[in-house]
């Protein structure tokens, strides 16, 4: 579970240190960001979208985090073949 946290933490952390990153790479592409009014930024839409973009980040961020899993064998198994 130690490991797990420390994953997380590592994902999340990366997360918000490469955001700057991504922005910049998007306005790169041509993709700006968007002068939404004060009303508009309080839309359901709009919050939806945010929260969303977010919990997809997160996500993509913990699958990465969880990727020295795959390194990782069963001990158990290779004890009983031995037996």
């Amino acid at each position: 579970m130690a490991a797990a946290a420390l994953g997380n933490l590592v994902s999340d952390l990366a997360g918000l240190g490469l955001a700057g990153y991504v922005e910049a790479l998007a306005s790169r592409l041509g993709l700006s960001i968007p002068d939404l009014t004060p009303k508009q930024a309080d839309m359901w839409q709009t919050r939806l979208s945010a929260h969303l973009g977010k919990a997809i980040g997160v996500t993509i961020g913990c699958i990465l985090g969880m990727f020295p899993l795959l390194f990782f064998g069963d001990e158990e198994e290779k004890l009983e073949e031995k037996k």
